[in-house]
């Protein structure tokens, strides 16, 4: 071994946990190592490396798989390549204390990833397979002498380990992959009374009954004895409570377990803001209850509740929100999976408001992770609630006979119940990972708890999830059971939630349904709006194949066209690193070859595009208050990692780390380096090497627990009204949401700059998990001279927080009579626009399509006045200089009679394309956007077909595209787009949406005449805009 590099095997030396009847050595540290070549029964003699335990072996790593702990190789092995290896042997002595004499001594391995079969004195005793176990040794060993342990561990399968509970030979022929291999949870030296003995204890406990319930296994009973079990709760050394079961005898075990419950109602409760509230319990089992013959080890526990009513979340006793990311760290390495770095990461996590994590293996097979015992401590002790993965049913074989027992899952569910059963952090178990969605779960009018429209497939994945449900709430019916990404399944609706580029407005507006009918819990599990690869055209299918992040198709890198309809035309001042991609992806598009995302010079994914953070800013800003303000249960800022930058300069070489090698024989993971790293926010580097963007200021600002904005008008808090005239009245409101675990004050002051400044102020209380709205009203003077006036808010919390926001407020000219001098013919059979022509006092004379038009100079083709195939006026005497106004049609008419190509997409801001237009005069730029009310030009919801495998799906060009669901038209500016034609004499006046490519107001001229598309949300609105009346005007 190097120099200083130490393996102490001294039991005196190791961490130990002891009571009057039993005692438990950690036998953790640097163990001898080496790898095996196959199937072999005969320990080593020689060639002995060495390598920690726990550890997970080198060799495998990955985009999250980390290497951080050292293998000292022997010389004949060095060479090895570790990544393909399946089996190895670790060897190291023990010494049995002298006062464990007439006990049962057994050897506990906490995790196994996947056979371990024990050996001492190189004798076979027994084996423990995956997840983890004990092996009684009590036969096989001497108290008070030195013995020497060796294990050989197979990585093996999970097919493997369930045919090794019947033929342990062929078990190890299963050939697979296993990522994390070895020893991978902490390794002790037990010893027990030899006869009855406590098992497992677990504490559960109530705050809406004030009970606490002492839950143990029991092994060796007497059939002829009476029993009692004794509790005894500590806080902080100090005994608080005792309590004692009635008696009881081996016969009234169920499934080897006795519970009993005690009325209790403790001074301190832990919550996530009081994460210090532990209690130790020190349970006995008592002989005729009163000789004690076991005494369990100290039980750490928090009083706590955790439940569903209705909507809503509590915990103990109030509602909460919830804010929730995946926890990698059992993924990655023995470098985040110990106590200190764990605590660590959801530090950081808590620092922008994530108050709840799950945990990130989709799965529990063997290699899908590494203990999670110092995880888990670590959350207790930071106050982080946990969702903890429970096995999935997909890999288990639920037509064998009698399969809810026989089929494995009880077995390894219960191995993940007792890891997390005392932990109070721990308040769901998540299952099901991605198995059991269907095609509807994302959409908002379904998203309710009530409706669940499943396919075959998704029916029968959820009959047997909820078996493994079953199975598991059985095992521990105190935590919630859910299913991830299931929709409506279980006590709660999940969704992974990936809209693309949804409009914001919509975005803001999509849980409306679900905050009004909704009978269950929502959790958006994984939530990304827009998602990093969105900047792409790949959208999850190509040449029928379905695939997703990993997938080896024509990505087409499109970051301005996608960036433009929100920046305009500043997003084609494009950087270096962008165009690079593009040159790069052109050559690719030459040669036919394909591509993953992460092979361009930038991968798709890449920091160094900061165009993208003001985009995912914005729509945090207001999505994030409009989901607070509805009461989404929970909510998840999957793709975090995205939003912060590493400074330049930052140090990214190997850190070789300080090993107390006297003291490796203590619980937890011992880490020799950081190498490579999983660079996000919460898992790599000092905080400081971290630049929040603008988009990790937006979450930062809107995640945290308390909340201040100046929302839209009471009934309507989405909204943006921001053009107003002069002698109006302008309604706003300001809200402000706890979800902190206190109540909370606050200091609401408000300004608003008009002549003679507006200002206000009101002192609130406000209850934890609870909002209140302010609503706010200004009657704006009729002598306000135009321009831009600014809605300010102050919110001072009394816990120290301070939180601004403003609104800008467009003051618009009061609109000029239109005086008309031509003569105008009005086609117009659904009377909209007639409406309009009429409230602006403009002369004109219905016609119908057998009109003649002679007499006219001027034709208005009202909103909706056309079909695909009914006749219209003949308007063949334009290239006479006859002038055609056209408003807003629909989508067919614009396809299918003039032969445009057409996207239906809600835009609520455009650019001018040609600014000095005199359609446009006196509206500037900061008029085109979020306009008052709903447009009516198409149905607040789409009108599609759910084609299987594929989606929502509409018909565009007469061919079948998958579009995302419609919700509402609030701010619509422009609703059905024209796509610019690529010829005839058109004129884009004004233009937006995806790569500028679509103009809502378009001249097109022929001869002398004109003919106008205005696709412009001017007619029918639910309620009037003053830059759409100004835009109106103008036209006529």
């Amino acid at each position: 071994m190097p120099e200083g590099v130490k393996a102490v095997w001294d039991v005196d030396k190791a961490y130990r946990l002891s009571t009057p009847t039993r005692e438990r050595i950690c036998i953790n540290g640097l163990w001898q190592w080496q790898p095996a070549d196959g199937e072999t029964n005969a320990v080593p003699d020689d060639k002995w490396g060495c390598f920690k335990v726990p550890g997970s072996w080198p060799g495998i790593t990955d985009y999250m798989q980390k290497d951080s702990q050292t293998v000292h190789a022997h010389p004949s092995w060095k060479d090895r390549r570790l990544r393909s290896i399946t089996s190895a042997w670790y060897q190291r002595k023990i010494t049995i204390p002298s006062e464990w004499a007439g006990r049962r001594i057994t050897i506990r391995a906490e995790y196994v990833n996947s056979h371990a079969t024990i050996y001492l004195d190189g004798r076979n005793v027994g084996a423990i397979v995956f997840p983890g176990g004990e092996l009684d040794i009590t036969t096989a060993c001497r108290p008070g002498s030195t013995h020497v342990l060796s294990i050989f561990v197979i990585a093996m399968p999970l097919k493997g380990v369930m045919l090794s509970y019947i033929d342990t030979a062929s078990a190890k022929e299963v050939t697979g992959s296993v990522a994390r291999r070895g020893l991978c949870g902490d390794v002790y030296l037990v010893s027990t009374p030899r006869n009855e003995h406590i098992g497992d204890v677990k504490v559960d406990t109530s705050v809406r009954r004030w009970q606490i319930t002492f839950d143990a296994s029991l092994d060796g009973l007497a059939a002829d004895t009476q029993y009692a079990l004794s509790a005894q709760i500590a806080d902080n050394g100090r005994s608080v409570a005792e309590f004692t079961s009635k008696l009881f005898e081996a016969g009234d075990l169920k499934d080897s377990r006795i519970a009993f419950t005690k009325t209790f109602k403790p001074n301190r409760l832990w919550d996530i803001h009081t994460p210090e509230n532990i209690y130790n319990l020190n349970l006995s089992l008592l002989e005729a209850g009163v000789k004690v013959i076991d005494v369990a080890e100290t039980a750490r526990f928090g009083f706590r509740e955790f439940w569903i009513d209705g909507r809503d979340f509590f915990l103990n006793g109030t509602r909460i929100f919830l804010s929730c990311v995946p926890l990698d760290n059992a993924q990655i390495g023995a470098a985040l999976a110990n106590y200190e770095a764990a605590r660590e990461s959801m530090e950081r996590l808590k620092s922008f408001g994530i108050n709840f994590v799950y945990t990130h293996n989709y799965g529990c097979q063997p290699g899908s992770h590494l203990s999670f015992a110092e995880i888990l401590r670590a959350a207790d002790d930071v106050g982080m609630l946990v969702a903890f993965s429970q096995p999935h049913f997909s890999h288990y074989d639920w037509e064998m006979p009698d399969a809810d027992k026989a089929n494995g899952y009880a077995r390894h569910a219960e191995f993940y119940v007792r890891a997390a059963q005392n932990h109070p952090s721990v308040v769901f178990y998540s299952m099901s990972h991605n198995a059991t969605g269907y095609s509807e779960d994302m959409n908002p009018d379904m998203i309710d708890g009530i409706q669940n429209p499943r396919d075959t497939w998704s029916k029968r994945n959820a009959g047997r999830a909820r078996r493994a449900e079953a199975i598991v709430t059985k095992l521990d019916p105190g935590r919630i059971v859910y299913h991830h990404a299931s929709g409506n399944l279980g006590p709660m609706h999940t969704s992974n939630f990936y809209a693309n580029f949804a409009p914001i407005q919509e975005m803001s507006d999509w849980f409306g349904h679900w905050a009004t009918a909704g009978v269950k819990p929502l959790f958006t599990c994984e939530y990304s709006v827009p998602f990093p690869w969105d900047w792409t055209m790949y959208r999850g299918w190509y040449k029928g194949k379905r695939e997703f992040g990993s997938a080896v198709v024509p990505w087409e890198f499109c970051m301005a066209e996608w960036n433009s309809q929100f920046y305009g035309d500043s997003a084609y001042r494009i950087s270096e690193m962008e165009k690079r991609n593009l040159r790069w992806e052109a050559e690719r598009f030459r040669s036919g070859r394909l591509w993953h995302r992460w092979d361009y010079p930038h991968s798709v994914g890449s920091s160094i595009f900061a165009e993208r953070y003001d985009i995912y800013a914005m729509y945090f800003t207001d999505n994030w208050r409009a989901f607070r303000t509805w009461g989404v249960s929970a909510i998840s800022p999957w793709s975090h990692g995205h939003y912060w930058t590493l400074r330049d300069g930052v140090d990214k070489s190997r850190k070789d780390l300080q090993v107390d090698w006297e003291n490796l024989q203590r619980p937890g993971f011992s880490p020799d380096y950081i190498g490579q790293q999983y660079e996000r926010i919460d898992l790599a580097f000092e905080r400081s090497d971290w630049i929040a963007t603008t988009a990790a200021q937006a979450l930062i600002r809107h995640n945290r627990p308390l909340l201040g904005y100046i929302g839209g008008k009471p009934g309507v808090f989405t909204s943006k009204d921001h053009n107003f005239l002069p002698g109006e009245t302008l309604e706003k409101q300001l809200i402000v949401i706890n979800n902190s675990r206190e109540t909370i004050n606050c200091d609401c002051e408000w300004s608003f700059d008009l002549p003679g400044k507006i200002a206000g102020k009101k002192n609130i209380t406000i209850p934890t998990g609870q909002q209140h709205l302010i609503p706010l009203s200004f009657e704006l003077p009729a002598g306000t001279a135009p321009g831009k006036y600014e809605l300010r808010a102050t919110f001072n919390f009394d816990s120290g927080e301070t939180q601004t926001d403003s609104f800008p407020i467009d003051i618009m000219p009061q609109p000029k009579p239109v005086r008309v001098g031509s003569k105008i013919a009005l086609f117009d059979p659904n009377g909209q626009t007639r409406k309009l022509l009429d409230g602006m006092g403009i002369r004109y004379r219905l016609v119908d399509a057998n009109t003649d038009l002679a007499a006219y100079d001027t034709l208005i083709v009202g909103k909706s006045a056309l079909t695909t195939d009914s006749p219209a006026p003949d308007i063949t005497r334009v290239r006479d200089g006859f002038k055609v106004l056209l408003f807003e049609q629909t989508a067919d008419v614009l396809e299918r009679r003039f032969g445009f190509r057409v996207a239906q997409y809600g835009l609520r801001q455009i650019f001018k394309r040609i600014p000095d237009h005199p359609l446009l005069a006196g509206i500037g730029a900061e008029h085109l956007c979020n306009w008052r009310g709903e447009a009516t030009t198409t149905p607040s919801r789409l009108k599609y077909e759910m084609r299987p495998r594929y989606g929502p799906t509409v018909q565009w060009c007469g061919i079948p595209v998958t579009r995302l669901w419609r919700c509402g038209n609030r701010g619509n500016v422009a609703s059905v787009l024209i796509e610019k034609p690529a010829c005839g004499d058109f004129l884009p006046i004004i233009d937006g949406g995806y790569s500028l490519q679509y103009s809502p107001l378009m001249e097109y001229r022929e001869g002398n005449g004109m003919m106008l598309f205005c696709q412009m949300d001017i007619t029918g609105r639910t309620e009037d805009d003053p830059a759409a009346k100004m835009l109106a005007g103008n036209i006529f």
